[in-house]
């Protein structure tokens, strides 16, 4: 499988459209939902402290053992890929404690009916929700199928890694890499005076949501459709935060320092 890039909070690739993908919030009806996902050795458990923008709940996914079920993989078919398409898998991932963990890992891969085949995948280590993208390729056979893949990795032993949680899955079908460039979001922060700057090149901003990294929501903007916007940051503690920009082109999710 052919990796295009891959970036944690990163703006390397725009979208044409949503592709169609279940219950990438992981609820239904105020509750924890599995619906649409497979595990290889398991199926995911379920917590009530789903990350920021993605509801209630998320995923909870135990990593494989080389001495027992290994690859450990959560995934979910791509209804219509065709082989060459590009993807853009993106979500909330993190480890539910600091040790031990292996992280949580995301990306494309194919199914042969039988088994799992992933080549490129993306992922973080740590117990903050931080946002994961990664652009690939659909590479399919005959009588293969695309999948989204979530993993919490592997390890032989007797040592039980902490499971990883996972939340917000999205998959859109990608541009070109050189389109998506000149489409991304870019961002300044003006440590004088405490503005944070978003361009969005040749698109437009509809809103911005800037949470604190526990995923609490501390601002919000709405305007109408603008290639420029400034969101005061006055009275925010010193530190790191994510910014949900809303563009016409889907969301992007930027993380940014205050000092």
């Amino acid at each position: 499988m052919r990796s295009i890039c891959t970036l944690i909070l990163g703006l390397c690739a725009s979208t044409l459209a949503h592709a169609q993908l279940v219950n990438g919030s992981f609820e239904q009806d105020g509750q924890f939902s599995d619906t649409g996902w497979t595990g290889t050795c398991a199926q995911p458990g379920g917590g009530n402290e789903g990350a920021p923008g993605a509801g209630i709940w998320h995923a909870t996914v135990m990593p494989g053992n080389f001495q027992g079920c290994y690859p450990a993989y959560l995934y979910q078919p791509i209804p219509g890929a065709m082989d060459g398409q590009l993807y853009l898998v993106g979500g909330w991932v993190r480890c539910n404690t600091e040790e031990p963990c292996l992280g949580g890992y995301l990306g494309i891969g194919r199914w042969n009916g039988s088994a799992i085949e992933v080549d490129d995948l993306n992922g973080v280590q740590g117990t903050d929700w931080t946002y994961v993208e990664i652009v690939d390729t659909a590479e399919i056979d005959d009588g293969e199928q695309a999948v989204v893949v979530l993993t919490a990795g592997s390890i032989g032993g007797p040592i039980s890694p902490a499971p990883t949680q996972f939340d917000g899955i999205q998959l859109d079908l990608a541009m070109t890499v050189n389109t998506a460039m000149e489409e991304r979001v870019r961002h300044f922060v003006d440590p004088t005076s405490q503005v944070l700057y978003l361009y969005a090149g040749s698109g437009t901003i509809t809103e911005v949501s800037v949470f604190d990294l526990t995923g609490r929501q501390v601002t919000v903007k709405q305007r109408g459709p603008s290639r420029t916007v400034q969101v005061a940051l006055n009275g925010l503690p010193t530190g790191a935060y994510l910014a949900q920009v809303s563009t016409a082109a889907g969301g992007r999710t930027i993380r940014f320092t205050t000092w």
